[in-house]
This record gives structure tokens, C-alpha cells and sequence, in this order.
């Protein structure tokens, strides 16, 4: 029953993802003095700590559908604030510094990643099990605003134009032509086919989600549980290694060309799921795990480049 309620999570966070391209056009026709970007921010991390907060309240309740409600919510609210995020970068950032901008950007996902694992473990091993959960709910809810009023703080955006006379509006007049334009692919293009790899390339990682009971049943650790979070922290340091030199790299040689890292990134994430079947010790468990890491690092640091 708990595999098939974590699948039933994973369908709704990824069915939420859906409204990014929604989001997207919004966020480009708006005309907001404060800029395009970080208004979707600021909505989304309102409704997102409200959300998240609300999760907590229900996981301690034991109010299921209401805590089924309140991730929808929390979902559709990182992905509001993640389309944002992902249209900010180009718009202030120079091409030429591209790649490292977004070698960063997955550096420091990966170290809030990390940061959460630690939060987790220290308030397991102080207050006893159950904490850790408790402590990461407390703990996302104060670093989600936080980080979104640095952003807005530090960010200063162009302008958007408008008209003599128009009112500036954060969600334009909806041109229902044009919105529906948004979801429709062509996959001969270089952005559909950049689509559809990183569909298949989600559809690969969805895969971790069932990491525990691999644990569990193949590689027999005695306390899969713990496992999970050692061997996600070795997948988030090696992926914390690559991230910002590749980045980098792809800025510098190769006449800014990506393509050459992503075959690279994702032929290790595909021999080392491979390399999982054949594992049967936490040693190698490990050893695998930092090669993954190394090339989501590097994948997620051509992710918007």
C-alpha cells in the first residue's frame, strides 16, 4: 500500500507540472513594475509556505486528504516559482556566462538537498523517529520564503514596457490562441526534441522514488531507511562536484556548445542505473550512486543552458 500511495504522489507532482507552460506565458506578457519573474515568485512562495505548512498539520493529524490537498497546492507552487526561476536566469544573465550561471543554480539545489538530509538526521537523532519529518517540514517553510525575498531583493529586473495609458496587470487578458500554442510541440524542432529527452530523462529518475525498497529487497541492507539518505548524500556531493565545473567548461570550450556534456551526463546516469542491477553490497551501492551523482550534476548544469 505505501509503494502504491508514493506512486499516486508522484502522479500528482508530475501531472501539476503540467501548468508550467501556462505559467510561462503569464509570467512573459507581465507588465508589473517590479518585472516579469519575481512577482510569480513571490506568489508562489506565499502559497507555497502556506502549503507546506498546512502539509505538516495534516501528516501530524493523520488528515490524509487533506494532506493529498495541501502537496497539490505545494507542488503547483514550486512549479510556479521554478518557471520563474528558469526564465530569470536568461533574462539577466549574459549568454557567455550561461553555463555557469546555471552550474551554480544546480549547486546550490543540490546543497540545500544535502543541508535537508543533515536537518533530517540531526532531529531524528535528538528527538527520536518522526522528528527528522517534522524538522524538514519546519525547515522548508522558513528557507522558501527566505530565499525568495534574497531573490527579489537582489534581483532587479527591466522594466517591462507598456502602452500610454494601459494599466500594468500581472496576468494579461488570457489569448486563448495563443496560450494553447504553448502546449503544442513540434518534435522535429531543437526545443521538441529537447522536450522530449527530458521527458524520458524524468521518467529515468522517477525510478529513485522506489530507492528504498531496492535497498531492501536487492542490495538486503539491514536498515534500507538510513541507506536512502547515505547513499543520496553520495549522490548529492558527486553531483555537487560536476555542477558548477562543467558549467563552467561549457562556457568556455566548444564555442558554448551543451550537447556534448548532456551525451556525456546522461551516458553515465544510464550505465549506473544499469550498474545498480548487478550491485548486491552498500559498497557498491555507494560507488555507484557518487557516478550517478556526478552525471545528474552535470546534466542539471546544462539543464536551462
Amino acid at each position: 500500500l505505501k509503494s502504491v500511495c508514493l506512486a499516486a504522489f508522484i502522479a500528482i507532482s508530475g501531472l501539476t507540472q503540467l501548468m508550467c507552460p501556462a505559467v510561462g506565458w503569464w509570467s512573459d506578457r507581465c507588465t508589473l513594475t517590479r518585472g516579469k519573474r519575481t512577482p510569480f515568485m513571490a506568489l508562489g512562495g506565499v502559497a507555497g509556505t502556506a502549503s507546506l505548512l498546512l502539509q505538516s498539520y495534516a501528516s501530524r493529524r493523520e488528515v490524509w486528504t487533506l494532506y493529498a490537498a495541501a502537496f497539490t497546492v505545494s507542488m503547483m507552487s514550486l512549479n510556479v516559482i521554478y518557471t520563474s526561476m528558469v526564465g530569470l536566469i536568461p533574462d539577466v544573465v549574459p549568454a557567455r556566462q550561461t553555463g555557469a550561471a546555471n552550474g551554480l543554480q544546480s549547486l546550490l539545489a543540490v546543497l540545500g538537498a544535502l543541508a535537508g538530509f543533515g536537518v533530517y538526521e540531526a532531529a531524528e537523532a535528538r528527538e527520536g523517529e518522526g522528528a527528522g519529518l517534522r524538522a524538514l517540514y519546519n525547515a522548508y517553510a522558513v528557507a522558501v520564503p527566505a530565499a525568495i525575498v534574497i531573490t527579489c531583493a537582489a534581483v532587479r529586473e527591466e522594466r517591462p514596457e507598456v502602452r500610454r495609458g494601459e494599466v500594468r496587470r500581472m496576468f494579461a487578458k488570457p489569448d486563448w490562441g495563443s496560450l494553447k500554442s504553448s502546449y503544442t510541440l513540434d518534435l522535429s524542432s531543437d526545443f521538441g526534441l529537447v522536450t522530449l529527452s527530458r521527458t524520458w530523462y524524468y521518467m529515468g529518475v522517477s525510478s529513485q522514488a522506489f530507492f528504498l525498497y531496492y535497498l531492501k529487497d536487492v542490495a538486503r541492507m539491514s536498515d534500507p531507511q538510513t541507506g536512502v539518505i547515505i547513499m543520496s548524500s553520495v549522490a548529492q556531493l558527486g553531483a555537487a562536484l560536476a555542477s558548477v565545473p562543467v558549467g563552467g567548461l561549457s562556457d568556455r570550450f566548444g564555442r558554448g556548445a551543451r550537447k556534448p556534456w548532456i551525451y556525456a551526463s546522461c551516458a553515465v546516469l544510464g550505465l549506473g542505473n544499469v550498474g545498480f542491477m548487478f550491485c548486491r553490497s552498500a559498497t557498491s551501492v555507494a560507488a555507484i550512486s557518487l557516478a550517478i551523482g556526478v552525471g545528474n550534476g552535470g546534466d542539471l548544469a546544462m539543464d536551462s543552458s
